[in-house]
């Protein structure tokens, strides 16, 4: 499971905040406004800092905590390099203190329209420099991009402990994480990541904790490697065949190279959706394309008992349909049953990773042929597009001939697929029930369990899907409408925040008409945008809030008045009346921060 490990301080810092948020935003607020001063924080015995008392105001999530705060000079593994003892960083999940220089291209604002570059190329392979392009990296505009960023990785971010960029392999993880903020701090201040971090972690988690959870996950996938190792000269051919190993190139590398083609699948100009890809016209021409290609792939969606999962009950003739499947559709379709799999609340809901199952029951001996494995492994290419959702791949009625199988099968899967594959000579429902410790009836029966009520999706049923709506709508109420104008840093400001918590009155001491306030009785907040103003009154009630900023009004302005300098008192309603919208709205720790950010401009 991809959790937040917990740590002593973690812990700690969770047993002692047990005040409200009430309490820490009103301390943070007195600290940005300059009424209260921040404690020193010092190292203790064990070489672990002491949370400090900014980061416990803002409410942040212990796991957060954790995996942010300083790497100690005394590294607990002997032969590792030092690295500099440094005091928990301060601020929100985006800021990062003393971060690793980056002299290679920004983070992808918008992609190539389809007009320019299409999604996918019909080759598996496209030489570019001496550079092996995969079927989604064109050699118009995505393909050279890769390879400036690759490039300037290869110098940047490039091992050398002399300038604080250690070989993290043998680190703890919480040192890792460290490195991986210091190495990639201006992507985390991005638009496309923060959309990243809704659609991998989910649309509800905490920013804080899902990042910390999406790094985790990268670096699990390159073997905890923060840096390049690769050692060879930017531009030769050397470097470009290392950087096929994941373990040499770095989670920091993979993550700007991923970025790039994640910005050509959902573009931000187009907020988020792809407006080729993800058109319901495509998507019927891709599916009416396909015809039997995969017949025998089924999806099974995440709920409260199991998480998703892919499911192939493989057959002689639905081996021949994959195989005989079009390049490049079936290397999209594939890619949309991955997304399937990443955007699906699996963790939420059940506490486990996605799951891809393969069911060899219904197989002859006669269709393992090297041939058909290879064939097959190549329809799967796009498997390699986005990084690995699955906990385990488990291979279901495993016969005896599957040595032979896996002795080839395994030569086109990453190292860590290979390490989740878990071999059974039954069915998967094996692996739900002693695993992961769901009972018999809670398993659809297509899979071994006991529940007849829950079908299974067809591939045609998943293809008019658009997996990632949820992550969209969550990215908007957090940030407003017009992604297509949000740039790095700036689409954080607490003027894209939803409007029910704008409307504080904490904004209004002094100007009873502000921008971006609601000033006359009744004023739901709305942003002026039909769809957006609908969206977030179907997801946060809007007559209910409605009549709580009307109550809150009505209470404030028998506290101030308006127009005039507010005294010390003033303040501190001002300041409690926010924190209590922040407590009732459920708001993370992003917001914490931007409200202090937005009272340091409004009332310093």
């Amino acid at each position: 499971r991809l959790e937040p490990a917990a740590s002593p301080i973690s812990q700690r810092a969770l047993t002692k905040r047990k005040k409200s948020y009430t309490f820490g935003v009103y301390k943070a607020a007195k600290i940005a406004l300059g009424l209260k001063k921040t404690k020193t924080v010092s190292a203790r015995a064990g070489n672990a800092p002491a949370p400090s008392s900014s980061r416990r105001a803002f409410g942040e999530e212990g796991a957060g905590l954790s995996s942010r705060r300083g790497v100690s000079a005394a590294s607990p593994h002997p032969g590792t390099p030092s690295t500099l003892n440094l005091d928990v960083p301060k601020g929100p999940w985006h800021e990062v203190e003393d971060p690793n220089p980056w002299s290679g291209p920004p983070v992808p604002t918008a992609g190539p329209d389809e007009s320019a570059e299409p999604f996918m190329t019909e080759s598996p392979k496209t030489l570019l420099n001496g550079f092996a392009l995969q079927p989604w990296e064109g050699t118009a505009v995505t393909g050279p991009l890769v390879l400036a960023v690759i490039d300037c990785g290869l110098v940047d971010n490039a091992v050398c402990p002399d300038k604080n960029r250690p070989d993290t392999k043998n680190l703890t993880e919480d040192e890792r994480v460290f490195h991986m903020r210091r190495a990639v701090a201006d992507a985390l201040k991005t638009p496309l990541f923060a959309f990243a971090l809704r659609l991998f972690e989910g649309p509800k988690t905490d920013q804080a904790v899902a990042c910390d959870r999406f790094l985790k996950r990268l670096l699990k996938g390159c073997g905890g490697a923060v840096y390049c190792s690769i050692g060879e000269p930017p531009g030769s051919a050397k470097a470009y065949e290392k950087m096929t190993d994941s373990k040499l190139a770095g989670a920091a590398l993979f993550l700007r190279v991923f970025l790039v083609r994640f910005a050509k699948r959902y573009p931000q100009q187009h907020g988020f959706v792809h407006p080729v890809v993800d058109s319901p016209e495509q998507r019927e021409r891709l599916i009416t394309t396909l015809g039997e290609g995969f017949q025998s792939w089924s999806f099974m969606p995440a709920t409260t008992s199991v998480p998703a999962a892919i499911v192939v009950r493989m057959t002689n003739d639905g081996v021949r349909s994959l195989v005989r499947a079009p390049q490049p559709h079936s290397w999209i379709a594939v890619n949309h049953f991955y997304e399937f799999c990443i955007a699906q609340p699996s963790r939420e809901l059940s506490g486990h990773p996605s799951i891809f199952i393969i069911d060899l029951q219904k197989l002859t001996f006669s269709i393992y042929t090297s041939s058909n494995i290879k064939a097959i492994a190549g329809q799967l290419i796009a498997a390699m597009f986005h990084p690995e959702p699955f906990s385990a791949f488990v291979v279901a009625h495993a016969p005896s001939a599957i040595q032979f199988v896996w002795g080839v099968a395994k030569l086109f899967l990453t190292e860590s697929a290979r390490q989740k594959f878990v071999i059974q000579s039954g069915s998967a429902s094996t692996h739900f029930h002693k695993t992961l410790g769901v009972p018999l009836d809670e398993i659809p029966e297509a899979v071994g369990g006991t529940a007849k009520d829950k079908p299974l999706l067809s591939a045609a049923d998943l293809l008019r899907v658009r997996n990632q709506d949820e992550a969209v709508a969550a990215y908007v109420d957090a940030h407003g409408a017009d992604v297509a104008s949000h740039k790095a840093g700036t689409f954080l400001a607490f003027s894209k925040l939803p409007r029910h918590l704008a409307g504080s009155e904490l904004f209004r001491v002094g100007s009873p008409s502000e921008p971006g306030t609601p000033t006359s009785p009744g004023t739901s907040g709305d942003t002026g945008d039909p769809a957006l103003d609908l969206m977030r009154r179907r997801r946060f009630g809007g007559a209910l809030l409605s009549a709580s900023k009307a109550s809150s009004s009505a209470r404030a302005s028998r506290r101030a008045t308006p127009g005039k300098t507010p005294t010390a008192r003033d303040l501190r309603v001002k300041i409690s009346s926010l924190a209590e919208k922040l407590e009732k709205a459920g708001v993370v720790s992003a917001a914490h921060e931007a409200a202090r950010a937005a009272a340091v401009a409004k009332l310093r």
